[in-house]
């Protein structure tokens, strides 16, 4: 007789995370603000208010802040998850003073991360865009799968960023298909704001038409940015955890080890 191995699933992994944010709803959403949407407004701000359109320099400047604010609050929320799964309730003091040793290897996992993930991203979408193919703007999100897992694995597990990638991509093997039906829930949210907010005068692109004015704008960009990373952190914590005790639960090779 061959048991076989119980299966990642989505509803576990949501009910989790939400279940998450409602339990830790200041915090997670203080640090949302302090991490995404602050950070998010300042640029929006300095790059419109710039005297000419943005070039590839600013391009480049965002996605590496992006890279940064993601991880930390990434991370921040995976070690609160991964707290309150122990039975400990985190402090403002702990979370603030992780410590070199700590935030240095997570830092540059989670920036080779998103690095892995902007790259794969923006060159498929200037692939689709010239293809005059808009789907394939979404086809960046097939990497989230295989490495969407890092930030997590380097906080619980301490490794170095290329170890952590290692192992993210082993964690994710069998559950690949469905990390990627919730990464896609993110990116639907994430290009549904933008494309909502710039449909009625709310875009912060540079030539955007702002008829409320500029801060409306820039609050409603930074929201949807706050609401989208809470989303993606805790639900990338609640995965990594669900696949662990899936895999502490799975039944051997050999059915008989069981009566050892």
């Amino acid at each position: 007789m061959k048991l076989s191995a119980p299966r990642l699933r989505i509803d576990h992994v949501l009910v989790e995370a939400l279940e998450f944010i409602v339990r830790n709803a200041p915090m997670v959403f203080a640090l949302g603000v302090l991490l995404v949407g602050l950070p998010e407004f300042l640029f929006d701000w300095t790059t419109i208010a710039a005297p000419a359109p943005p070039g590839d320099g600013n391009a480049a400047a965002s996605i590496i802040i992006e890279a940064v604010r993601a991880t930390l609050f990434h991370a921040a929320v995976a070690y609160l998850f991964w707290q309150e799964l122990e039975g400990r309730r985190v402090s403002w003091r702990e979370l603030t003073s992780p410590g070199l040793p700590v935030l240095v290897p997570v830092l540059a996992a989670g920036v080779l991360m998103n690095l892995i993930l902007e790259a794969g991203f923006y060159g498929l979408a200037i692939v689709g865009m010239n293809a005059g193919t808009p789907l394939l703007y979404l086809a960046g999100s097939l990497l989230y799968p295989f490495v969407g897992l890092t930030v997590v694995v380097a906080v619980v597990e301490r490794t170095g960023a290329f170890s952590a990638l290692g192992r993210a991509f082993g964690m994710a093997r069998g559950a690949r298909l469905k990390l990627l039906v919730l990464y896609a829930l993110y990116i639907l949210f994430a290009f549904g704001a933008d494309w909502l907010g710039e449909g009625v005068g709310l875009g912060t692109y540079y030539d955007s038409e702002r008829p409320f004015g500029l801060i409306p704008a820039l609050l409603t960009c930074a929201s949807a940015s706050t609401l989208s990373d809470v989303y993606l952190a805790s639900m990338a914590a609640a995965a990594y955890f669900e696949i662990r005790r899936l895999a502490q639960t799975a039944p051997p090779d050999d059915p008989a080890a069981v009566f050892d």
